[in-house]
Order: C-alpha cells, then structure tokens, then sequence
C-alpha cells in the first residue's frame, strides 16, 4: 500500500514505459542499481521492472505506502520500498483525521472520531496513479467472490475491528457518487453523497506468485482512499481462516487511512507490518495501541464524573481492561454500584510488554530495520482517585510508572454510587491499562478502619498510637479479643491487646524499634458468634507498612542517611530521579541484591512544559560531600561530577530497565535537568546498596 504520491508512481510504474519485451541486459539497469543487482532485476517480470526504473526515475515517488503479499521481502520488494521511503520516518504514527463528513472538526489527538466509508461505483476514474483508470471494483470482486456480499460483508467485520477498540466510530455510507479517486483537488466525504474513506480496484504492478503490491492506501486528509490491485485475486480469495489475506489485507489498509504507519521489525506480530499473510489476524497491541493514541479508546468522552463508564460486575469485582491513557490531557472516570455496605480496593494496572518497533521504512533489508525497545507498560504514572456524588474522598500515587497503582478505601462504603479517576503525570504518551474495583461486603460481619489513616512514619524511641474504629455490621465485636498483630519482616507475628477507648473506638500501641526497621502490622477481633475479622482491607496478606524514624520530632538520622542536598533543586524539590519506582524513602536508599533488575527513571518536572535533556551522574559510596551552593542548587556528588555520566544526551522523561549490577557495592546517583525553568537543576539522589 503507497500513499497518495504513489498516484504518481504506479500509473507511470505499468504504463509510461512502453510495452515491449525487455530481455537479459535491459538498458535501463544503472538507474536502479544501487537498490538491486542485476541478475534480480533482470529475472523479474516486465511490470515489476518498470515499477523500480519509473520509482527511480521519478522523485514524486517518494513517500508513498504499498502493502505487498508473501512471506517477507524479497528482492523486489526491498529494492521499491528503498526508492519509495529512502529516509526514516520520525513517528510510527501519521496524521490522523482532523474533519470529516459527519464531524467538521477541527479534531484533536484523543477525540473520539466518526468516520465513513463507501465503495466507488464501477468506472470511477482513478487518476492518482500516473494515469486515468476506471475502477471494476465491483465487476472484478463480485465475479471472484460470487457476489457482492460475500466480500463486502467481510470488508465490514474487518475494519469495526479498529472501532472495537478504540473511539473510532467506523460507518458504512452506501452512497458513492463516483467522484475521481486521487484527484486535484480531492473529494472529501459528504454526507449521503460519498464516504471519507473509498474503496476502488484496478491493475497496479501485476500479479501472479511471490512478492508485489496488493493495495495503495493514502493517508487521512490527503484523501483517505484505499485502491486494490485487481491482479491479486487469487491471492484475495484464499479462503483459509475465514478468508483471512483478504480480512488482513483490508485492516492494515484501512489502518494506513486512519493514521497508522506501517511497522517493522517483520516478525508476524503486529498488522500494521507491510506484509499480508493470514496472520496476525487483525489489529494486535501495538495497533490498538496506536489507534487509541490518535483517537482514545472505546468509552471516550468519559473525561468527567458525569461522562463516567459504568463498570460492569463480576461477583464482588468491577472490571476494565484495554482502556487507556491516551496523552497528558486524557483522564477516564468510571463508575461503580455497590447495593450493600462494602469496604473496597481499587487497582490500576498497566498492560503492555517491552518490544520492538520501528517505521515503515526498514520494513526491508535495503536499508535495515532499526527499531527501538518499546516499554509499552511504562508509559505512565497512574494515578487513582475514589469520588461519590459530593466530591473526593481519597486518592493515591505512590507507585511509578510500570507498577500497579492501588488506593484501599477501609470502610464501610454504604451502598450508593461511587467515582474513580484513572489519570497520569505530565507525560505525553498513552499508556493502556485495566481497572479493577474489588468490593468486600461488610454485611455479615465486622468493619475495621483506620479512621485518621496509617501513620507515615513512627518514633524510633517511644510507642505511638494509633486510632482504631471497629464497627460491628451484622455481628457483634468483642473488644477484649481487639488486637493488633505486628513483626519486624520476620516470621510470626507479636500480639499487642488494643486499648478499649469506648464504643466502635480503640487505640493501638505501635512498639519503638531500630531507626530504619520496618514495622508490618494489621488488626484483629473476634466477633460473639466465633468469626475473626482482619483489618485494615487486605490484611492479614498485605499488611500495613509503616518505617519507624527518623523525623525533625524523632531525632533518628541513621549514618547512611544522606544530607539534604539529596532533596535537589526542582521546584518544590519534586522528585524526578526513580530507581525501581522509589526515591528510596527517608533514607534516599534502595538495597537491592547482586544482579537484580534495576529501572532507572528520570521523569519530566511538572514544571516544565515539555520534555527536557537530562545526565546521570555517580559517586561510589554515600554522597555526602555537598558542593558549594551554585545559582542551580547543590549536589551530594560533587566528586562524582567528574566521572563519565551513565546517562547523557537523553532527554526526560526516560525510563531505562537494567540488568543489575555486580557487587557488593554502594554508589550514589544524581542527575540534572535542563529545564525551561529557564535553567538546569539538581534531581534527587538515590543511595544504591547492592549486596
């Protein structure tokens, strides 16, 4: 499939040479040997070579799209797409639709868009392709497929799948009224006249056995029209899976017309690869993917409380997936019933694995594929937030991005109608996710919360306590079994017997313990009719966690702890350096074992108003020798300043998975931006302890 220009290219490819028998020896050879050699040039049939002289010849050629039949490139195949896209293309996408017949526009990257199709009239002329011919779309399939329906009903199951998942809403307009196809100027859709993208056939290079094109297809706004090769019939028609060639032949040129370019590296796992084989069958991720960036997914506009999704239920489970964050702009909100009093637990989580990508041009040997590693599930920080009718009641951003974000509502939720918000940082990229809202009934039993939350931090030389509210719903609490359960990351756990304040209240006693210990802890009751209750929600498997010191009150600074040039320079000391999603708490530290996974993450402060360059330094040990303070802040690596930087001319936000390193070792990192602040600035510093 070539684009639009491409009008320019086959017409001339079949027709402007004349028809005469070229023979071993053909003259025309230096024109195109820097992109073939002669034995395969001269073996191919007379359409194809003059398809590669008249592309070399003619610069309008350049910057068109051809899918092509087969199992992968051949000589042919390599040598057209090198004079058709000899430059890398700088996004995977193109343009999407900004107007069209039934929405005027102007449309936005995200907006939810209607889009309309029809098939051209038979003798349409289709003069984008160097010359004038009539399109026999319909004499050509109908005689081939035996009637109209049998292939038109299979152009609509293929391209609703792009509607399935995405805000596209894809409309079959019967009315076409033959205007040219790939015309100066173009015809745009109109209601009841012609749709926005057409349908039309005719002969392009040939057809027969092994690798040519099947289909042009141009780009929205440049026309949107898809023209099939009426040579390939036979390869049209293969009837194995459902007729899957012809299925996937119209997907990934219908995906062409929405915005979607074509992708390397040809492995058969994404449709938007230039190549038409029964498999993949239809859009996979990196499609859909692609597809939701430009137009949201399937429940846009559900940006506001009152556009919310309704969650569908599964026993005590309310459910999403494949919805996604599609740029910084974009949140989602849902809702969800609950009939009778529950505690509940909502979890984003992102989708998406890392793979290979690269545009369309180094779909071929000539020049090489040169994709990147996409980390498709680390796009975004998700965020959630839990609303009722009256505003918001809790939120939560604790994880980074690639990591499950969960907010726990401890209870009881009385029956009614509740909110979440999904939504992320400032960075300008969709990130796909599901949605998960875990309801627990709290009806035949006994609510345990926290009614002033876990405690962030707890001395390190004195007990803290801790309110406790234990509700009895349907059963009756016994306040002399009240007690709280804890342990230092040991087995076991220690029982503490919880204060007995008066009616549903209680206070428990945290212990004091090493600065720098973690303390897990949870609740338990025992109801009058024998039943044990836990508390807060997830307990006893997830535990609270809660760090004992240090804190200004607590006068607890562990001597690993680093200065307060570890805070950085951003405004309002935003951190902006991660390391596996954490700043390494208090103590600006992560321990992590020899050769574990480390992600290293420097994510664009918020101020700034795009992405920025950034460095990463080191210091091996604990930075603590703070530099002089400079017009742009401090540092903890003065030292380290003079090292080779692990990360230099990258650019924020980035976020670089590793292997892990060898040790045992200690080392400090701290990197800069150069923000439109407008100056550079100090990140945060992260001790990291590799034993």
């Amino acid at each position: 499939m070539y684009s639009a220009a491409f009008a320019a290219v086959l017409g001339a490819i079949a027709t402007t040479l004349p028809a005469q028998s070229v023979s071993i020896g053909d003259p025309r050879y230096p024109s195109v040997s820097h992109v073939i050699d002669r034995a395969a040039f001269d073996a191919l049939p007379l359409e194809r070579r003059n398809a590669l002289v008249n592309a070399a010849t003619n610069p309008g050629w350049i910057g068109l799209d051809a899918c092509f039949q087969g199992d992968g490139p051949s000589d042919y195949t390599a040598a057209i797409s090198h004079l058709l896209r000899p430059a890398a293309l700088s996004f995977v996408l193109n343009p999407r639709w900004t107007a069209t017949a039934s929405q005027p526009g102007p449309l936005q990257q995200g907006d939810p868009t209607v889009v309309t199709y029809s098939f051209v009239p038979d003798g349409t002329p289709v003069t984008a392709v160097g010359t004038t011919e009539g399109s026999s779309l319909f004499a050509t399939f109908d005689a081939s497929f035996g009637s109209t329906s049998a292939w038109q009903d299979l152009v609509h199951l293929s391209i609703q799948r792009w509607a399935e998942n995405s805000g596209l809403v894809l409309v079959h307009e019967p009315n076409d009224d033959g205007a040219p196809v790939f015309a100066t100027p173009d015809a745009p859709g109109l209601p009841g006249i012609r749709g926005d993208i057409r349908f039309c056939a005719r002969t392009l290079d040939g057809g027969g056995p092994g690798n040519n094109v099947i289909g042009i297809a141009t780009e929205p706004n440049s026309g949107g029209d898809i023209v099939l090769d009426v040579d390939n019939m036979d390869f049209f028609t293969s009837t194995g899976a459902n007729f899957a060639r012809w299925r996937n032949t119209v997907s990934i040129l219908s995906g062409r017309t929405l915005g979607l370019e074509y992708v390397c590296p040809l492995n058969f796992t994404k449709r938007m690869e230039p190549f038409v084989l029964g498999s993949p069958d239809g859009p996979q991720f990196d499609d859909i993917l692609g597809a939701q960036r430009h137009y949201g997914d399937r429940f846009e506009h559900n940006d506001s409380l009152a556009n919310a999704t309704l969650l569908t239920s599964t026993s005590n489970t309310h459910s999403v997936s494949g919805v996604t964050i599609d740029g910084a702009g974009d949140e989602d909100w849902f809702r969800f019933e609950l009939t009778e009093t529950a505690r509940i637990t909502v979890s984003a989580n992102p989708e998406g694995e890392s793979y290979q990508v690269g545009p369309s041009d180094s779909v071929v040997p000539l020049p090489p594929c040169t994709p990147i590693v996409f980390h498709a599930g680390q796009q975004r920080d998700l965020r959630l937030e839990l609303h009722d009718a009256n505003g918001l009641l809790a939120s939560q951003n604790q994880s980074g991005a690639g990591f499950e974000e969960t907010l726990a509502w401890y209870g009881p939720l009385p029956a009614g109608t509740y909110y979440v918000r999904v939504f992320g940082g400032a960075t300008d990229a969709a990130q796909m996710y599901s949605l998960d809202v875990e309801a627990i009934s709290t009806t035949d039993g006994i609510s345990i919360s926290l009614p002033e939350g876990a405690p962030a931090t707890v001395n390190a030389s004195s007990s803290t306590l801790v309110d406790v509210t234990i509700t009895g719903i349907t059963d009756t609490p016994d306040p002399a079994t009240a007690t709280l359960q804890y342990s230092f990351g040991g087995p076991g756990t220690q029982p503490v017997p919880l204060h007995h304040v008066g009616g549903d209240d209680y206070q428990a006693v945290l212990p004091p313990q090493v600065c720098g210990i973690t303390i897990e802890w949870f609740v338990t009751v025992e109801s009058t009719s024998g039943d044990t209750a836990f508390g807060p929600a997830g307990a006893p498997d997830t535990p609270q966690s809660t760090l004992i010191g240090p804190s200004p009150l607590h006068g607890c600074t562990p001597p690993t702890m680093l200065p307060s040039c570890a805070d950085g320079s951003v405004p309002d000391f935003e951190p902006t350096l991660f390391l596996s999603g954490t700043t390494g708490g208090y103590q600006r530290r992560l321990d992590a074992a020899i050769a574990q996974p480390i992600t290293i993450e420097i994510r664009q402060p918020s101020v700034a108003s795009g992405p920025v360059a950034c460095a990463l330094f080191y210091q091996l040990g604990v930075g603590l020798g703070q530099t002089p303070i400079l017009p742009f802040g401090q540092t903890c690596i003065g030292a380290g300043l003079a090292n080779p930087p692990l990360l230099a001319g990258v650019t924020a936000p980035i976020t670089i998975p590793t292997a892990g390193l060898g040790g045992p070792l200690e080392l400090t990192m701290q990197g800069v931006v150069f923000a439109d602040f407008p100056d550079l600035r100090f990140t945060n510093a992260i001790t990291l302890n590799v034993q």
